[in-house]
């Protein structure tokens, strides 16, 4: 039987925030906060660019499928 879920977040302290929960298939999360709040290292630990351990943060999808915008970009609907 394959996973429900595609991120599993356990404990994840980033900042001050401990974030724990699952992402599944089929849905879609964004991440906002305030400037250094740790939005960036999230984006990196979820695309495997910063290590943490494996009972914090596990995986079961190709990290390819992750994708960040830098808070300075601005999306229209054109984008999409």
């Amino acid at each position: 039987m394959k996973n429900a879920w595609f991120i599993r977040l356990n404990n994840l302290q980033i900042g001050r925030s401990t974030l724990s929960g699952d992402i599944g298939p089929g849905q879609l999360s964004a991440v906002i906060g305030p400037h250094r709040s740790g939005k960036t290292l999230l984006a990196d630990i979820l695309r495997r660019e910063t290590r943490v351990s494996p009972e914090t943060a596990n995986f079961n999808l190709d990290a390819g499928r992750i994708s960040y915008s830098a808070e300075n970009r601005r999306f229209s609907c054109s984008d999409f």
